[in-house]
């Protein structure tokens, strides 16, 4: 329990390195996500195959508002400073590096003077066939949502604290599981708020898609996000959000367009907000049905695999201008596996 994220993270870095280092030269590029196997990157002379990363936030956000443990402030610490070393190298000897925002970008570029000149922004996407699939024939109009972490990141707290100034016909479904949901129930409880807040915990994707159908709207009243998918998940449904105006969710999100968006995520400013779209359903219907119309135009996974494979194509011409033997093409073809 005390070094549990710490060793697991490790580990699973060991283990990805070495089956790297052994088949590599299988593949034409290695695409690496967050932190998960950038330990490879530990000596980067060991590779000839380019490298891309996606970097989707950094560890000092998370921990920032966590909520601590009598136990956890140096196995956190511990925490932090391996994986800050892990994104670093990844900031570093990456050929290519993706930012998933224009916030996530600028923070790059604070980090590391370099990533700058090898940075590209390509949003997260989202499958807007798959969520458009479902029925939409029954709305309640009386639902809310959260799909996200249980964790004081996300104002969890602060969301339960906003339900008891809300009309009590509001109900509210939270949908995930995470570190704080003990915390978390025990607020519940302690407001007497069980019969209005359901903790349904982590659902596969196809459950909170009927959910997504299900709910008058979503919302997230994170303190940071890089981006916010589930924002665009209800979107892709046709329904609006309530999210607080951080980080990335401000490049997803127009207030009045397609959501609503919070100065910032104090409970009486919840309450306001929630209590305002519940009290205009027809508002709350048009920005879901504009937030249908931008998501399948800019974040479909679609337009996310292009902008994504056009990338994997410079490397490959990069790569093949850097070699003696191999033929420099403009339009290098990729296969992908």
């Amino acid at each position: 329990p005390f070094l549990g994220t710490l060793l697991e993270e490790l580990f699973f870095n060991i283990s990805a390195r070495k089956w790297l280092l052994q088949k590599q030269q299988d593949y034409d590029i290695i695409h690496l996500q967050g932190r998960s196997g950038n330990l490879f990157l530990w000596k980067k002379q060991q590779t000839s195959v380019p490298i891309a990363s996606t970097v989707h936030g950094f560890i000092e956000i998370e921990q920032k508002f966590a909520i601590k443990k009598r136990w956890s402030t140096i196995a956190d610490w511990l925490h932090q400073k391996m994986a800050t070393w892990f994104e670093t190298m990844a900031l570093k000897n990456s050929d290519a590096l993706i930012a998933v925002s224009r916030t996530m970008e600028r923070a790059m570029r604070d980090r590391c003077k370099g990533a700058g000149h090898k940075t590209t922004k390509i949003h997260n996407g989202v499958d807007v066939p798959h969520a458009l699939s479902f029925p939409n024939t029954f709305s309640d109009p009386n639902l809310l949502l959260f799909v996200g972490r249980l964790t004081a990141l996300k104002g969890i707290f602060e969301l339960v604290e906003a339900m008891r100034k809300v009309p009590r016909s509001i109900q509210l479904v939270m949908i995930g599981d995470g570190e704080d949901r003990p915390e978390l129930e025990k607020k519940i409880k302690a407001y007497g708020l069980q019969h209005r807040i359901v903790l349904a915990g982590g659902l596969p994707s196809k459950k909170v898609f009927e959910w997504l159908n299900r709910c008058t709207a979503l919302i997230l009243p994170s303190y940071h996000e890089t981006q916010g998918i589930v924002l665009l998940e209800a979107n892709a449904c046709g329904k609006p959000v309530i999210a607080n105006a951080v980080g990335g969710i401000k490049e997803v999100i127009e207030h009045k367009k397609n959501g609503l968006l919070m100065s910032s995520n104090q409970p009486s400013e919840i309450a306001e907000t929630i209590d305002y779209l519940f009290q205009h359903p027809q508002m709350a219907t048009l920005m879901g049905l504009q937030g249908r119309l931008i998501v399948r135009e800019l974040f479909s996974w679609k337009k996310i695999t292009e902008d994504t494979i056009r990338l994997y194509g410079t490397l490959l011409a990069q790569k093949a201008k850097t070699s003696a033997t191999a033929p420099i093409h403009s339009t290098p073809a990729v296969n992908l596996v």
